[in-house]
């Protein structure tokens, strides 16, 4: 039984906490996690554990805070880290010193049970002005969550900005994020695809 966990912010929670962060991980949302379980329990049936701990709203020191009690505790054997934009999207904007700092503990308290660590890029896709100067404004944090990914031995850079991006040549912008954050159900299948093809899963 292999144990997945995915950490982050309303793109993983996706209506699973409905912003009460007491809600038990057991819990799916109903985004790109619930699709990625469903698939491998569809293709392998009773191989998988699947826990969100994703809340809305995290900024990343945010997760950080409470690593040791939703992250630590489930032992996953793959873990998924996907937060940082509200680092920009809040205000005030996070320092990038301090955001550099918050994930570089997340990476260094991965727990030991740990066989593969997949690194997601936070996202802005530009659906108008104001989402494309959001995602100039993220563009900081998400060079530090490249590098950060890429000092990690052995972890896997999920590459969803130009995954967006690439996608927006096939569809208008808001077909895959109507707000240039939250997807909407492609931007969701669209994430799950890619993190299926990371993991060899699909």
């Amino acid at each position: 039984m292999t144990t997945f966990l995915f950490a982050g912010d309303s793109v993983t929670d996706c209506g699973r906490t409905f912003f009460d962060a007491r809600v038990e991980a057991q819990e799916l949302g109903d985004g790109w996690v619930r699709i990625v379980s469903s698939l491998l329990d569809h293709r392998q049936p009773e191989q998988h554990r699947f826990f969100n701990a994703g809340v809305s709203g995290d900024r990343v020191y945010d997760l950080a805070a409470r690593w040791d009690r939703d992250v630590v505790p489930f032992e996953p054997e793959v873990l998924t880290i996907l937060v940082g934009v509200n680092d920009s999207l809040r205000d005030p904007p996070t320092d990038p010193d301090r955001f550099e700092d918050s994930y570089a503990s997340l990476l260094n308290a991965v727990p030991d049970s740990v066989q593969l660590l997949v690194v997601a890029e936070p996202f802005v896709v530009p659906v108008d002005d104001g989402a494309r100067a959001l995602r100039d404004a993220a563009a900081p944090h998400l060079e530090l969550v490249r590098t950060l990914a890429a000092s990690y031995e052995g972890a896997v850079l999920l590459e969803l900005d130009r995954l967006f991006l690439d996608a927006c040549d096939r569809a208008e912008p808001s077909w895959w994020a109507a707000d240039g954050v939250h997807p909407t159900g492609a931007g969701h299948g669209l994430i799950a695809e890619a993190w299926l093809r990371a993991v060899g899963g699909g």
